[in-house]
């Protein structure tokens, strides 16, 4: 079966039909396929953007009109828009992919090489010369040349090596320090931690090589699997995935990190983790961790649904007349729970608070009812 056939109906094909020989063949052709698509869609989107075709629809911008009619992230939407406008100003690598011999990974790596090799090179015109574009010279550090060397080095690899390989080259032209390159300049660092809606804490920063490699360093020795046995001795796995280690790793740090108060004094005194809480509702967050199961919320009429802790008791059995049910709870919606709260997570369960209370220091603040 022809690859044309089955692009003319892509869910009509019987994989299971094709032999060894035609998968071997179809999947590198359907590949380079893709690939020249990926590079009309390009085109096409750039001459809309051009066109205004995106404003007169009536959407903000047309990264925000790509992501919304297509449905992918404003992110690829961006990235497609921004490529549009940067591949008219280098027509060979235009061409490389339009023919599919590079894709889109290829062309982000050298354009986003050729912007850095602009500021490395700024102030330093060298004499007009003709790139010879099949056997290019890229150390005389002429963008030309440069992307010629990097464009023959993107058709045999793919885009994580040929950055690599543009990061080697970069150090290479790197000619007095006074401009480091963004994998060394320490001012590109950035590190958010923002307190989602549902409580959790989302993490994303950057870092430079020096701090990236220190970083990796603590959490490597802390983030290795600790496989365990079972009770006749036979060896088990850590379950735990490797981002669920390099998480456990981070939170060892930082906590040894706070535990041995080794950071600057805030408020008054060596920074750890803050947890304001009522004083009630503590002791009920206390209680309901307890092994013994909390009775005060039952009486012989059944449940007091307005008691603060109404869990009630294990194995009790309600004595309304007709009703032969045993161990039952009253609705969740019934049980009045308070929250506790931390500076930068804001509100958390109060069960967090019960668990840090264990080695807390504890200090009792009295208010009002106005809570002055």
């Amino acid at each position: 079966m022809e690859l044309v056939e089955m692009l003319a109906d892509p869910t009509g094909v019987e994989a299971w039909r094709l032999d060894e020989t035609e998968l071997a063949s179809t999947v590198p052709e359907l590949s380079s396929k893709i690939l020249e698509l990926e590079a009309l869609r390009v085109r096409l989107v750039h001459e809309a953007d051009q066109r205004c075709v995106p404003n007169d629809l009536g959407a903000a911008d047309t990264t925000s009109w790509l992501s919304d009619t297509t449905h992918m992230t404003a992110g690829h939407a961006g990235k497609i828009v921004r490529l549009g406008r940067e591949l008219p100003l280098h027509p060979r690598m235009a061409a490389a992919l339009d023919a599919g011999r590079i894709e889109l990974g290829h062309v982000q790596v050298i354009v986003d090489f050729l912007a850095r090799l602009e500021r490395l090179t700024v102030g330093q015109p060298g004499p007009p010369v003709e790139t010879d574009w099949n056997h290019p010279d890229p150390e005389t550090g002429r963008p030309d040349d440069c992307q010629a060397y990097l464009l023959i080095a993107a058709q045999l690899e793919n885009a994580t090596v040929l950055r690599r390989r543009a990061r080697a080259l970069e150090l290479l032209l790197q000619l007095d320090g006074t401009v480091p390159p963004d994998g060394e300049n320490p001012e590109l660092n950035e590190f958010h931690a923002s307190a989602t809606l549902g409580g959790r804490v989302h993490v994303k920063g950057s870092f430079d090589a020096e701090v990236g490699e220190a970083l990796n360093t603590a959490l490597s020795g802390l983030s290795k699997p600790h496989p365990s046995t079972d009770d006749d001795g036979n060896p088990i796995r850590d379950p735990r995935s490797a981002a669920k280690r390099r998480a456990d790793a981070l939170e060892q740090i930082i906590r040894g990190h706070l535990d041995n108060a080794r950071g600057p004094v805030e408020g008054g005194e060596q920074p750890h983790v803050t947890v304001t809480i009522d004083l009630d509702a503590l002791k009920e967050a206390v209680a309901r961790t307890a092994p013994t199961p909390a009775t005060g919320a039952w009486t012989k009429n059944g449940w007091d649904y307005h008691s603060p802790n109404a869990t009630g008791p294990v194995g009790a059995t309600r004595s309304t007349p007709g009703d032969s049910c045993s161990d039952i709870r009253p609705p969740r919606h019934y049980r009045r729970v308070r929250h506790a709260s931390m500076p930068w997570a804001g509100p958390v369960s109060a069960a967090i608070a019960a668990r840090l209370s264990c080695d807390a220091q504890v200090t009792a603040v009295f208010v009002d009812k106005e809570g002055n």
